[in-house]
């Protein structure tokens, strides 16, 4: 069941066979198997647990309940660009786009070869894969239902003869409502609260919400993890309540690509190769805003519902993208009335984006609770990301769109397919102003059969410390090149598998 602050007034301790920090997309899919194989588990969440009326249009309201540091975490290097990450009882599949890509072929056997990955290839997934896409209820909608955000994309990829298709999504029945960012108002998103967490739940698993885990113990003789320690925390007044010790047989990390390391760091634990914060990714993307005579009204469409992958080989995914009033005009280049003015132009608006597969890395560091995300863009990203923002732009022209905003240094406005070529043609690195956001952060905890060069094995298994296994984005080798949280649940059902049978 779900367990609430306002619950305790007192200090306890919890005995179980295994507790699960974080309840999002890995953590939520460990809990399932573990719970369901008949072992007790404790499940510890950061964020609240919250239902379809608790979702609003208040943009403030869903930062401060449903993003971690309010939505407001960035990047430090050569760009400065959000990076946002979930939180709450589902984790980032409450605030996510339903986007649910199988892991690419290409980049599961690049994995396998790169750390040398025991049992691990498109084949030996795909049980994983199809398990998830049937718990969590992906589907295909019909076109006519996409809204003409993405029907206009869809046209404009058919007149250049670029590939495309539907976005696979995690709904049953989708109203296209466009405010995915702000948790799903229809109950329509099968995110992981409705599906991994309430199944764990019914097979006895307690979910703790509001719950900041501050302390990981281990054994110095045995080298094991004995039990851990939480502070409860009131959500208003982030006063705490209690303190919660959990004693397990095992622990699973899910805290995603900067929760999960930090707790590592901070208890100075499981980091004998060096790579604990380290070798972090996060999809660098870019977006144009296209204006057409007609209505297009995309606050009316599913808010990412047309890809084209015809550039995924050279590690570039197209998508569509929608983003309420106050979001769109922040992508509107310059300042005053200019930006102003377009944007009484809102109903006509379009929009789409690039995102890529990226080489470039970073790192974290901590200052108390707070991170600092450094992550510097290398040449190649950056030409990627530049013909990124030319297809896109190049797709909505195509489609029929009179003008093309684009924010970059250099040119910012686009009339015609003819100009837009003629300047990409001169130009194909714009450098890292370009880029406007880059999520999915990930790859911090490295998975690798190589203890030296990697922090868990291929089946989420700390090297340091047995009974410590992570589940999370954190474990990714490197980029995905599309969005994650497939190949997260698939990852932890395979891994938390591997654990029931290897409890002792």
């Amino acid at each position: 069941m779900i367990r609430r602050p306002e619950e305790f007034d007192s200090d306890f301790n919890l005995d179980t066979d295994v507790v699960v920090v974080g309840a999002g997309p890995g953590g939520g899919a460990a809990a399932y198997v573990l719970a369901s194989a008949g072992r007790k588990v404790v499940v510890l969440e950061l964020g609240g647990h919250f239902s379809p009326k608790d979702f609003t249009k208040d943009g403030i309201d869903a930062l401060t309940n449903l993003y971690q540091d309010g939505g407001q975490r960035f990047t430090l290097g050569n760009a400065f660009f959000v990076t946002m990450f979930g939180k709450g009882v589902g984790g980032g599949s409450l605030v996510n786009s339903a986007i649910s890509f199988k892991p690419p072929d290409k980049v599961v056997k690049f994995w396998a070869d790169q750390g040398n990955l025991k049992d691990f290839s498109p084949e030996s997934l795909k049980p994983f894969v199809e398990k998830v896409q049937k718990k969590i209820n992906i589907e295909i909608l019909d076109v006519s239902k996409l809204g003409r955000n993405n029907t206009v994309f869809k046209e404009g990829l058919e007149k250049l003869g670029f590939k495309g298709g539907v976005v696979p999504r995690n709904t049953l029945g989708c109203v296209a409502c466009g405010r995915c960012f702000y948790g799903c108002p229809s109950g329509a998103k099968q995110s992981v609260d409705k599906n991994f967490i309430s199944k764990a739940m019914g097979a006895g698993t307690d979910v703790y919400t509001y719950a900041r885990v501050s302390r990981i113990d281990i054994n110095e003789k045995t080298n094991q993890f004995e039990s851990l320690m939480a502070v409860i925390y009131d959500p208003k007044t982030l006063k705490t309540k209690c303190r919660l010790t959990v004693n397990a047989k095992h622990l699973v990390l899910a805290g995603g690509a900067v929760g999960t390391p930090s707790l590592l760091m901070k208890n100075k634990i499981c980091n004998s190769s060096g790579q604990v914060g380290q070798n972090f990714r996060c999809h660098p993307s870019t977006s144009v805003t296209g204006i057409f005579d007609e209505p297009i009204m995309g606050y009316r469409s599913v808010v990412q519902g047309y890809y084209s992958d015809e550039f995924f080989d050279k590690d570039i995914l197209l998508e569509t993208y929608w983003a309420p009033a106050g979001m769109f005009g922040l992508t509107i280049p310059g300042m005053g009335k200019g930006p102003v003015e377009v944007m009484k132009n809102y109903k006509n608006f379009a929009g789409c984006g690039a995102m890529i597969r990226d080489e470039s890395s970073g790192s974290l560091s901590f200052e108390g609770e707070k991170v600092q995300i450094k992550y510097v863009l290398n040449e190649r990203d950056l030409k990627l990301l530049t013909e990124g923002m030319f297809r896109s732009a190049e797709v909505l022209l195509a489609a029929g769109a009179k003008t093309i905003y684009a924010d970059n240094p250099l040119k910012s406005k686009f009339e015609s397919l003819t100009e837009l070529r003629n300047f990409f043609d001169q130009n194909k690195n714009l450098g890292p102003d370009i880029v406007r956001e880059g999520n999915h952060g990930l790859g911090t905890c490295r998975m690798g059969e190589d203890p030296r060069k990697s922090v868990v094995n291929s089946f989420g298994r700390s090297h340091d410390i047995k009974n410590l296994w992570i589940f999370d984005v954190s474990t990714f080798p490197g980029a995905l090149g599309v969005n994650p949280q497939v190949t997260i649940m698939t990852l932890a059902l395979r891994g938390a598998e591997y654990l029931d049978g290897n409890f002792h």
